[in-house]
């Protein structure tokens, strides 16, 4: 922003100084450049807002380099005991994450409100894991499933 107004004081300064001297073009000049400068700054805050609405990989904050948030995610939710295989698809939007946490529980228990308590329990440690993962969605489902989807 302070070379935005730099330039603009500048850009003033020459119409000035051009005119008093008798540069009747000076002005059209000046007004070409600050036209070119609205132009450029309009297009890079379009840029910016269109690239903040479109869902896209997390990357790090203030850069474009790409975060590897989901592999972490995965080796802590494989840690767990109760946790056969799991899968992640995270977006980023705007400045928070959010996503799908595909978990293959092991085959030890079939009670849905024991896999119902598995799922809240491995849905708080998800959402604990970075302050950036806003709505993760867990759903489980079965090995299969998750070796398909790779190979597919």
């Amino acid at each position: 922003m302070r070379v935005e107004w730099r330039w603009g004081s500048a850009e003033a300064i020459f119409d000035i100084v051009g005119i008093g001297l008798g540069w009747w073009w000076a002005d059209s000049v000046a007004a070409g450049f600050i036209s070119l400068e609205v132009l450029m700054d309009g297009y890079t805050n379009i840029r910016q807002a269109m690239s903040d609405l479109m869902d896209q990989r997390p990357t790090a904050v203030g850069s474009e380099e790409a975060l590897n948030i989901g592999e972490r995610l995965c080796a802590k939710i494989r840690r767990r005991v109760d946790v056969a295989d799991v899968e992640v698809r995270l977006r980023e939007e705007g400045h928070v994450f959010s996503g799908e946490l595909f978990v293959a529980l092991r085959e030890s228990d079939t009670l849905p409100s024991r896999i119902a308590a598995k799922v809240a329990d491995i849905a708080e440690d998800a959402a604990a894991f970075d302050w950036r993962l806003y709505n993760l969605v867990v759903m489980p489902v079965t090995p299969q499933s998750l070796t398909t989807e790779e190979q597919g």
